[in-house]
């Protein structure tokens, strides 16, 4: 067909347009979205999901390129917090909870703010409050916890405990996350209670960051820190 080869366009689409269900603008259009993508996955390392959001204009190439590294290092979906994972997963987690410290059960269902929660000595699953909860680690990590945790007193004298109030919550930004994440340095961070724990950043999403710990073993177990149960001090890295 005349058209196809006169404006370079596939004959499917010139095709189209002879029919009246598209105009040529509209072809071009598309073909220079579909060759952004392309240039997008194949020369810049984009996620196919997130390239597709580029080219059409819903989304900044800077923060795709963030999204896209960020997701490199994580399994589940960034908005998948560490409760969510451990239902999904349906093994045995050690929960840091702020009333009680490690506790090992296993997570029913994750909703939104809380979850049900069974231990080995309960009859029945309890409610627990998602903002109770510090991290969430492996049923064999609890040596290597022990062996990376501490405590910063003075922050334990502030006296603070879980809370639901947004307004006091803190969270390090993904470009600092990530610098922390490519440096493959050991970090502190430091829980509403003056808990610490010493490990390097390995990946983190929306709602937490695991910590593969500073314990002196040769493969460092994995422990994920809830956002809500940081203190500020923990954003004094350098």
């Amino acid at each position: 067909m005349e058209l196809a080869k006169d404006k370079g366009i596939p004959l499917a689409h010139a095709h189209r347009i002879v029919q009246g269900r598209t105009t040529l603008n509209e072809v071009l259009k598309l073909m220079m979205r579909q060759e952004r993508f392309e240039r997008l996955v194949k020369h810049d390392g984009l996620d196919p999901s997130l390239a597709g959001q580029v080219a059409s204009g819903h989304l900044s190439k800077e923060r795709a390129i963030v999204v896209t590294r960020i997701r490199k290092a994580r399994k589940y979906p960034l908005d998948h917090d560490a409760l969510k994972v451990a239902e999904i997963e349906a093994t045995p987690v050690l929960l840091d909870l702020f009333d009680r410290g490690w506790t090992l059960g296993t997570v029913k269902q994750a909703r939104v703010y809380d979850f049900d929660f069974q231990t080995a000595a309960a009859s029945e699953p309890e409610l627990v409050q998602k903002h109770d909860v510090k991290a969430v680690a492996p049923e064999s990590a609890l040596s290597s916890i022990e062996a990376a945790a501490g405590l910063d007193d003075t922050i334990k004298g502030q006296g603070l405990a879980a809370t639901a109030e947004r307004s006091e919550r803190v969270r390090p930004t993904d470009q600092e996350l990530l610098a922390l994440m490519e440096a493959d340095v050991d970090i502190t961070l430091v829980m509403r209670d003056g808990e610490t724990l010493n490990g390097r950043v390995v990946s983190f999403g929306r709602w937490d960051v695991t910590l593969a710990l500073a314990d002196g073993q040769d493969e460092p177990a994995p422990v994920t820190v809830l956002f809500h149960a940081l203190h500020k001090k923990s954003l004094e890295q350098k």
